[in-house]
């Protein structure tokens, strides 16, 4: 730095009403410090972002400064405690020699007072110090309230991970002390969840403990500890079935993203729940042979039994018996952990159907009357890029709905085959599906289970399969047990969703569209990892990546509308379909 930064002092030249340049490059409004009357409470939030806020609302001047800004977190870790100049200005200014740090940090100090309006750090020779009766942060209250057992506002404060989305170039000690802090309040939150799950369950309240287990299963997903507490705590509710939908899903996310089978734990308490819900509740289909039928097909399938063909030519045969002069079952065409599809054709014409039946697992958990009024009410959507529903219905135990049979492939299929689509093709797609969810959302109709597998290609036109289903499932479940099932693919569900909430609209779907166009243009979904620690540290703490890091052909546009449907608050989301298609450009 040139001579004139050599002479300065720290804390030298903080006058409130003279000017000094910014450290940022930015110009400076001269203003006075406010009066006792005028003085702001000013509140500093670090977890699922940084932000400092007023009474008067979020202080925009602060967040153009990064660097700046850094200060401030720095100092609330603390609490109260000295931090010393010499390691402040080895987090935020490593690339410089020691007279132009410090010159840059006092700088700062200049700049927080004057963009705060008031004097929220304490500076001496030698350390700064937050003054904490200027500036409250949630870090600061979220510890005092877990050293005094307060766990429950505890984790009420905990938005999201610590710095969430917020980086500085060029500052590796810094990401190195976020990454850290992140892991260490990560660790906390979960001991508090757990505490709360124990204590909940102390007094009885299963519904209070499975909520709380729900919220660290969302922390912590791949934890055989966490998934083995929220399956016991469902079955304690009453509900076996929704503990069986979790290790399911627990399961799918090991294997997706570390290509390991679950913990030994997890699949004895599996095989011990299929046991006695076998034993108490036998199939709603009639009789004692339909038991290994329930087995069979609330497994996956590289799970079943040897004697599993034997199995599912019984149900065949038996679901033929019961459709018998309604539908004409042809084969199956495909099979998931809720429903089984199968072509058949109507007695009255001869055009070929998908037939969609649902497991006898999830029927022995339901409201049948409700899911089948839930999938009628689904018929009024009628949208060129929707499959359309044409009919529901239950009969011998059956609980089942029918949708058009079409020529094609899903777009998983084609995924298989072209790791990347081309670009217009694949912002085609996502407007073409931006359109239908557009049409549903404006009816009051949510998918909630929007992957690849369920984007039909044909003709040369996307169109949204099995819209509905998985809503109808989980209203029907809900009011049937006392947590319901979650329902859904983990890539591609929305915060909300994954946290286990019952009550999300269309701006989760729009999440989950995000991460469909994200794949169709880089080859992965948004936060995948490669190992325990990259997948907590990228799927549950940390936005999605850049895609024109991973893809520099992606048009500007489209990186920033992905982006955006991917925020981790709905708020901060598209509200409509058609937004999200208007930000993605020429479609």
């Amino acid at each position: 730095m040139g001579s004139a930064a050599a002479g300065a002092a720290p804390g030298a030249g903080l006058s409130p009403g003279a000017n000094a340049p910014s450290l940022d490059g930015a110009p400076h409004v001269t203003h006075t410090t406010p009066t006792r009357e005028q003085e702001l409470v000013l509140r500093l939030t670090t977890f699922g972002g940084l932000s400092v806020e007023s009474d008067r609302g979020v202080l925009a001047s602060t967040t153009a400064h990064r660097r700046r800004i850094a200060l401030l977190p720095l100092l609330a870790v603390a609490r109260g405690r000295g931090v010393s100049r010499d390691k402040i200005v080895a987090y935020l200014w490593p690339e410089s020699d020691t007279e132009r740090a410090r010159h840059a940090l006092t700088q700062t100090l200049y700049a927080l007072r004057h963009d705060l309006g008031a004097d929220v750090i304490v500076a001496d020779a030698m350390e700064l110090r937050l003054e904490v009766s200027a500036m409250s942060s949630d870090v600061g209250t979220f510890e005092d309230a877990l050293e005094k057992g307060r766990f429950a506002p505890a984790v009420d404060l905990y938005r999201g991970p610590f710095l969430d989305g917020f980086h500085l170039r060029d500052a590796p000690e810094f990401e190195r002390w976020v990454d850290m802090e992140r892991s260490r309040f990560a660790a906390q939150v979960c001991h508090a969840l757990e505490e709360l799950a124990g204590a909940a369950a102390r007094r009885g309240d299963s519904r209070l403990c499975v909520q709380w287990w729900r919220r660290l299963a969302s922390l912590d997903p791949l934890s055989a500890r966490v998934a083995v507490g929220l399956m016991t705590a469902l079955a304690h509710a009453g509900d076996p079935g929704g503990a069986l939908q979790h290790a399911r899903i627990h399961e799918l996310l090991l294997r997706q993203e570390l290509a390991v089978a679950p913990d030994a734990a997890v699949t004895t308490l599996v095989a011990r729940l299929r046991e006695e819900t076998a034993t108490a509740r036998p199939a709603l289909l009639g009789d004692a042979q339909v038991a290994s039928t329930v087995q069979l097909t609330g497994v996956p399938a590289s799970l079943r039994a040897e004697n599993a063909p034997d199995a599912a030519e019984f149900f065949l045969e038996r679901l033929r018996r019961a459709l018998a002069g309604r539908y004409t079952v042809i084969r199956e065409l495909d099979r998931s952990s809720s429903v089984t599809t199968f072509l058949a054709r109507p007695a009255a014409h001869g055009s070929d159907v998908a037939l969609l039946v649902l497991e006898p697992m999830l029927v022995a958990h339901m409201d049948v009357e409700l899911f089948v009024d839930a999938i009628r009410g689904v018929q009024r959507l009628t949208h060129p890029n929707i499959v359309q529903v044409l009919d529901a219905g239950a009969t011998s135990g059956v609980v089942f709905c029918v949708l058009q049979h079409l020529d094609g492939e899903t777009l998983r299929d084609r995924l298989k085959r072209e790791k990347q689509l081309p670009i217009d093709d694949a912002v085609r797609i996502a407007c073409e599906l931006a359109d239908a969810l557009d049409h549903a959302h404006a009816l009051g109709l949510v998918h909630r289970h929007l992957k690849p597998r369920n984007v039909w290609l044909a003709h040369e036109t996307s169109l949204l399969n099995n819209f509905g289903i998985a809503a109808a499932i989980s209203a029907a479940t809900r009011l049937a047990t006392p947590s319901g099932f979650l329902l859904g693919s983990p890539p591609y569900m929305s915060p909300e969703q994954l946290a286990g909430e019952t009550e999300f609209d269309g701006r989760s779907d729009l999440y989950s569209l995000g991460c469909v166009l994200f794949e169709m243009l880089v080859g992965v979904t948004p936060l995948a990892g490669t190992s325990p620690q990259g997948v907590l540290a990228m799927r549950w703490t940390s936005a999605a990546p850049k895609l024109r890091l991973l893809r520099d052909s992606v048009p500007p546009q489209v990186e920033t509308a992905v982006a955006k449907a991917l925020a981790r608050f709905p708020a901060d989301r598209f509200r409509t379909g058609s937004e999200f298609r208007g930000a993605l450009g020429t479609c």
